[in-house]
């Protein structure tokens, strides 16, 4: 009999080793015999060494196979890289594949993106196109007026989203830097913290400069005097100053690593943005701002290392979780710092006065709320993309998820219960960060009532309301992008939950082009607001991806209406840069693809069995469509109660046909059959039906 291993003693814990050495030892010879013989012969060919030294190897690398992603090869340097799952480049690459497939019209993933900085540009400091030095352009000097313009821009747009800098210790800075010279000429010595923040409000500034007079084709076109690389000198005399603090870093150092994050992101270089905010992260670890303040630091200080730590969390979640790469942060388990405060005391003492009287918020709690959500967010992809990894476990096909409807039902009802932490989010956001609705519409809903903007308000908090609502609508529809599948699936699956998840998807790319058509219309707060543009785009792939997944259904239309509403809003953006000018010739050709995909389904379906007009998906004016009455489901339920309707379309013997001559053949759950199946009792899986109360 041998004794049980146990950790009570020395010799008994090198026996527990030697059991964990045993059990691994197992499990390779299990493996070994379940593999073809030829990879057992091929594996046993090799001498092998003893198999304890390779336990610390094994207990690091990861057990399940990681998800596979897209590569996107750049147009200009050839150069491949890879994207992940959850990216905006999986799924456009995804969405080109089918394009290409059901309309035998090959469609190259660069071809959807719009034109761009990074396609012109090697980097933001090239003086001209394609140019592969790194010399940066002359640096021309502004005065001392003109820069002080400039930083006013800061301090009303980036600094209420951006909370890293103590004001009044940043002016006092910036007055030291001024000399005058014996002739009265005045000049700034350099500065890498106000270089960079005058190359960020510059970019901002420079993009309220209208562009009327271009016709759309030069208004699409990025040369050296495009808005969103306005302010590069001062960015590229930022970085050379930046190199020489590199063993001497400091919260300036991070600061400035943070801002040129922004920069380069807001000017499409998102690869390079990344790459300088893993820089930034670093910095970050370097000064343990990711465990608690040390106690004899001031409480200004301590708050200030708080915030400059989320932020760079925050910023690292939309980057990863956008392109699809892993996380450099600690993990939540391994930070010890707590969320910044956002009390009256704590805005008192951060330098800045913003004054808001009769509201239980300060401007400190946009900045706590986001980085709560963020935390929310996070959880759901890290559980997400685990779970889809576990599934894919041991399967041959790549993207297996994508192509089996049974295991993407399995993972739309895990998702379901996941998002409990979104939920609970949402639910407890402060009244006063959220923008009223008009009528009985509720915020971060998408019922898509109209918002009703107070203009007593002040222009600070306005921003931040919708910048906060429009990046949640845009972080839960890229949880629920995934849902949104092209891949043929048999006629007899059944998919109500993940269908209602893609329908889910819609909804927020739908409020999202409301909100910002609205605002763009009606007043000035995301004029030239990049990160505003950023999000129509994201929404606007989603809306083309659903008009090419789901093409016959009861959201069909509202989808195809939301499209010509992002026409509009492109081309507002278009007067300010280039890139939204260019983004709407790419939704104007896609718009047409979208039709000529309806006209397969026009042709190959009888006229008696079209769908009734209220609900032709090629109609361009079909409304939007409403809640049933007594229900708190925002658009979900009623979309796929409504889909009933086309069940006589879905039955037609020429309609499966139709279907696989495009490459098609859709679950007939997503047209018909009652929705009863769909909504058990209590089961409120969408995070479309949230309103806040």
């Amino acid at each position: 009999m041998g004794r049980a291993c146990s950790n009570n003693s020395k010799t008994e814990a090198r026996s527990l080793s030697q059991a964990n050495v045993e059990i691994q030892r197992l499990r390779k010879q299990i493996k070994g015999q379940n593999d073809p013989p030829s990879l057992q012969s091929a594996t046993n060919s090799f001498p092998t060494s003893d198999e304890a030294h390779l336990e610390p190897l094994d207990v690091l690398r990861g057990t399940l196979k990681p998800i596979e992603g897209a590569w996107s090869t750049n147009p200009n340097t050839y150069q491949r890289q890879l994207y992940g799952q959850s990216s905006t480049f999986f799924f456009v690459s995804r969405l080109c594949s089918f394009i290409g497939t059901a309309l035998q019209q090959p469609l190259a993933d660069h071809q959807i993106n719009p034109n761009a900085a990074c396609k012109v540009f090697a980097t933001p400091n090239s003086p001209r196109s394609n140019d592969q030095g790194d010399a940066g352009p002359d640096l021309e000097y502004l005065s001392r007026a003109q820069e002080d313009y400039f930083l006013g821009l800061f301090w009303q747009t980036y600094h209420p989203t951006v909370p890293i800098l103590d004001e009044i210790e940043f002016r006092r800075h910036y007055e030291t830097l001024w000399v005058t010279t014996s002739s009265d000429q005045s000049f700034r010595k350099p500065s890498p913290l106000v270089d960079i923040i005058l190359a960020l409000c510059m970019q901002y500034g420079m993009a309220f400069v209208p562009r009327y007079n271009a016709d759309q084709a030069s208004r699409a076109q990025i040369d050296i005097n495009d808005s969103s690389i306005a302010g590069r000198t001062f960015y590229h005399r930022c970085q050379n100053l930046l190199m020489l603090e590199a063993e001497t870093q400091s919260l300036t150092t991070l600061q400035c690593y943070i801002f040129s994050t922004i920069y380069l992101r807001n000017a499409s270089f998102v690869n390079t943005a990344h790459n300088t905010l893993a820089i930034a992260i670093r910095v970050a670890h370097n000064l343990g701002l990711h465990q608690d303040p040390e106690k004899e630091l001031s409480q200004t200080e301590k708050e200030l290392r708080l915030r400059l730590w989320w932020v760079v969390y925050m910023m690292e979640c939309k980057a990863c979780e956008s392109l699809g790469r892993p996380w450099q942060t600690a993990q939540i388990s391994q930070m010890t710092c707590s969320l910044p405060a956002d009390s009256q005391i704590a805005a008192q003492f951060s330098g800045s006065n913003f004054v808001l009287h009769g509201e239980n918020i300060t401007w400190l709690s946009y900045h706590v709320q986001c980085a709560k959500l963020h935390v929310a967010v996070r959880a759901v992809y890290a559980a997400f993309d685990n779970k889809v990894a576990e599934v894919s476990h041991g399967k041959s096909e790549g993207n297996f998820f994508f192509k089996n409807a049974e295991t993407q039902e399995d993972l739309a009802e895990f998702f379901i219960h996941e998002m409990q932490s979104v939920r609970e989010w949402v639910q407890n956001v402060p009244r006063a960060l959220m923008t009223a609705r008009r009528g009985n519409g509720d915020p971060f809903s998408t019922d898509r009532s109209a918002l009703n903007i107070d203009p007593s308000v002040p222009a600070w908090l306005q921003r931040q309301r919708l910048l906060l609502e429009l990046l949640y609508h845009n972080l839960v529809m890229t949880l629920y992008r995934p849902f949104i599948r092209f891949h043929a699936s048999p006629p007899n699956s059944s998919t109500p939950l993940a269908d209602g998840h893609a329908i889910s998807c819609l909804n927020h790319a739908v409020i999202t082009t409301n909100i910002i058509h609205q605002v763009l219309l009606g007043n000035d707060i995301l004029n030239g607001c990049h990160e505003a543009y950023q999000y129509q785009w994201m929404a606007t792939l989603s809306l083309v991806g659903f008009s090419f997944g789901y093409p016959i259904c009861s959201a069909a239309p509202s989808a195809r209406k939301a499209m010509k509403t992002v026409k509009d809003v492109l081309d507002i953006f278009g007067n300010n840069f280039a890139t939204a000018a260019s983004a709407s010739n790419v939704i104007g050709e896609l718009t047409k693809k979208v039709d000529l995909f309806m006209d397969r389904f026009r042709i190959g379906i009888p006229p008696s069995q079209q769908p009734s007009s209220t609900f032709n998906p090629n109609s361009r004016s079909s409304q939007p469509f409403r809640p049933r009455s007594g229900t708190n489901d925002t658009e979900l339920g009623s979309s796929i109660a409504e889909m009933e309707m086309q069940s006589t379309l879905a039955k037609a013997p020429t309609y499966h046909s139709t279907l696989s001559e495009t490459g098609l053949n859709y679950s007939t759950d997503l047209f018909g059959g009652g929705s009863e199946h769909l909504w058990p009792e209590g089961n409120n899986f969408s995070a479309d039906m949230w309103p806040v109360s």
